[in-house]
């Protein structure tokens, strides 16, 4: 039996969710939740280069969800998401 991930979300992923249209926020939903099986997910998953944190991305359409897996503690956390224009943007 393989263990499965717990997908938490942080403060600044959960603004950004309540921020989406219903209708994307679905959909990003529906997505975040398959990630409970990772890494065997079904999705246009990259891992990203540069930073201190091994972060990925998963792509929803237009939307981009950034995450972090920890393995030690089998937690996904969703940090941040938006629109493809707006997420890679240096703030």
């Amino acid at each position: 039996m393989k263990l499965r991930f717990e997908v938490r979300f942080s403060n600044k992923g959960w603004k950004k969710l309540r921020r989406l249209s219903k209708i994307d926020a679905r959909r990003v939903i529906k997505k975040v939740v398959g990630l409970e099986s990772y890494p065997s997910v079904v999705g246009d998953i990259k891992k990203m280069s540069g930073g201190k944190l091994k972060l990925c991305r998963l792509r929803i359409g237009d939307i981009r969800v950034i995450f972090e897996v920890d393995n030690v503690s089998r937690v996904v956390w969703v940090i941040e998401m938006g629109y493809r224009g707006q997420i890679y943007k240096n703030k």
